[in-house]
């Protein structure tokens, strides 16, 4: 219902995503390439949901999630919580009949959905009790209208994924490793990766604010963008980095590469995971006000 009415104000296609196939984070992670303005009916949430409920398990691994989440913000994706009162979605989802869920799986999904959408790594979350559509629709369009443009400048500059717009803790790597990566993006796929997702996590870092890229395709067009939108922290992951943030003209904290930490420190996870969070505190802040014509 409110997918409809944001498809009559926005002019935008609706896709719906129902039960997903033998590889859902595959799905869901290549479902961003070449992607217009949107609405999805359901994404990646409902494995999250509906994946232990009623297949025994989640198949989603945490560094696959945290991309697909880097993706959501990458382009600017809200999520839109819809959270009536159970009185309410009860008798709908009876009226539905859907065999393949009974009714006390369905209010066991209510809930998790309950727990569940706060916690997401998105950056725009609304709620929405199933009441005044109207209003509703209007508060989500005006939003997103406004929230388009820088977004779309955004992703066609941008080199990595992660928070574009508004404050950022900027984590630049080397070159791509081809022979681990998931989809082609920074940090998205094998044993370096996962090592620094661990390391993140453990910092207690806000990962809606982190955004990953690597120096051989950084820009100066994509420093002076991400600086434009927010409070902006340049982190280097490697002395490849800090020079590449160097000749850039960049001011930024150098940590060691996760795979250094991997290799020789493994079991010192949670070292590397204060030296991060360490960087993050004291890496120089760039913002529009002030830096950004220090910088150009």
């Amino acid at each position: 219902m409110l997918a409809n009415k944001l498809k009559e104000k926005l002019n935008w296609p609706i896709v719906h995503f129902s039960k997903p196939g033998p590889d859902p984070a595959l799905e869901y992670g290549s479902f961003f390439k070449g992607l217009g303005n949107i609405i999805c009916d359901r994404f990646y949430i409902g494995e999250l949901v509906y994946g232990p409920l009623l297949r025994g398990k989640q198949t989603m691994s945490q560094l696959q999630m945290t991309v697909i989440e880097r993706l959501c913000r990458l382009h600017a994706g809200i999520l839109i919580h819809v959270n009536p009162p159970y009185t309410v979605i009860a008798p709908r989802l009876e009226e539905l009949g859907d065999d393949a869920i009974t009714s006390k799986q369905n209010l066991q999904a209510y809930k998790i959905f309950q727990a569940i959408c706060p916690l997401c790594k998105v950056l725009h979350l609304f709620e929405w009790d199933g009441t005044s559509i109207e209003h509703a629709t209007e508060t989500i369009t005006t939003f997103v209208k406004e929230l388009i443009i820088d977004a779309g400048i955004g992703i066609s500059m941008c080199t990595g994924i992660g928070t574009i717009i508004g404050p950022k803790y900027v984590f630049v790597g080397e070159a791509l490793n081809h022979t681990t990566t998931w989809l082609g993006h920074p940090f998205d796929g094998g044993p370096c990766a996962e090592y620094l997702q661990r390391a993140m996590q453990l910092s207690g870092i806000d990962e809606r604010k982190v955004y990953v890229c690597n120096a051989n395709t950084f820009t100066k067009q994509e420093v002076v963008f991400l600086i434009s939108t927010g409070e902006t922290k340049f982190i280097a992951l490697g002395n490849v980095a800090y020079d590449k943030l160097k000749k850039l003209g960049v001011n930024s904290i150098k940590i060691a590469h996760p795979q250094y930490f991997k290799r020789f420190k493994y079991h010192l996870v949670s070292d590397y995971a204060n030296d991060i969070f360490k960087a993050t505190k004291e890496a120089p802040i760039y913002n529009v006000y002030s830096s950004i014509k220090q910088y150009c």
